[in-house]
């Protein structure tokens, strides 16, 4: 949901690179080749660091495919688990990311995000993917939240590969982080239930609100076309399941 800022990331220095490489081919010819050659390198070389540095921000395409990919949230199919095999638990995750977060922490600190006191809680959060072509419920992959103290500084998601290890990413600094974590804290002790609607997430409460991370305050609004107002009574009680249910 925010493959924005790796889309916009290398974009600009794709446009910049070039557009320093044709003023340096029309005001520069007489150098060699192996300059232009160096030029283009150098910006293969910065396009693949921005890659690398800033954190997956996009779903494996397998995950993007799964359930329903599009359409309006569905309570008309089953909700069919996904492989049975490939099941990430709690348990397994806890100890990935307790040997995972030394790197963690200097991750967030070389993106100037604070890291002195990280936590991580023990329980994290599947979807469920719903859409005009399904309901699937997403059993390899979970997020978990990161705290610096009592501030929300991270969300880690987990995957579990088909051989079984265990990989993810980190996403930090988001903008959106203050409001969603007052709302979980507005939340606390209610279970709430969470989705995906094509690549938006959505997160139903127990009297019958859905909002969206990104913007709380404007989930409705902004997951309007999703919803059938007549069925949206009945979809907490329809998707909860104990994989896509946190309670903070």
């Amino acid at each position: 949901m925010k493959s924005d800022r790796i889309q916009s990331a290398i974009g600009e220095i794709d446009a910049d690179l070039i557009e320093a490489a044709e003023q340096e081919g029309t005001s520069m010819k007489h150098k060699t080749s192996f300059a232009r050659v160096g030029l283009l390198a150098a910006c293969l070389a910065l396009i693949v660091t921005a890659a690398i540095v800033v954190p997956r921000l996009t779903r494996p395409e397998e995950e993007a495919n799964a359930g329903g990919t599009d359409g309006r949230i569905n309570i008309h199919a089953e909700i069919k688990p996904s492989d049975a095999d490939r099941v990430l638990t709690d348990g397994e995750a806890a100890a990935f990311l307790a040997e995972r977060l030394p790197a963690i922490r200097e991750e967030l600190r070389a993106n100037g995000v604070a890291a002195e006191a990280l936590r991580i809680p023990e329980k994290g959060y599947s979807h469920v993917r719903t859409g005009d072509n399904g309901n699937e419920l997403i059993l390899y992959a979970k997020d978990y939240l990161i705290y610096d103290g009592e501030t929300l500084v991270g969300i880690y998601e987990l995957i579990k590969d088909a051989d079984g290890s265990l990989g993810g990413g980190l996403s930090w600094g988001g903008p959106w982080f203050p409001e969603y974590q007052a709302f979980l804290e507005a939340h606390r002790g209610e279970a709430l239930v969470y989705l995906y609607v094509g690549d938006v997430e959505a997160i139903l409460t127990p009297d019958g609100r859905i909002v969206t991370p990104l913007s709380v305050t404007e989930g409705a609004n902004a997951l309007r076309s999703v919803i059938v107002p007549e069925e949206q009574a009945q979809y907490y009680d329809f998707f909860r399941r104990e994989e896509n249910t946190y309670t903070p």
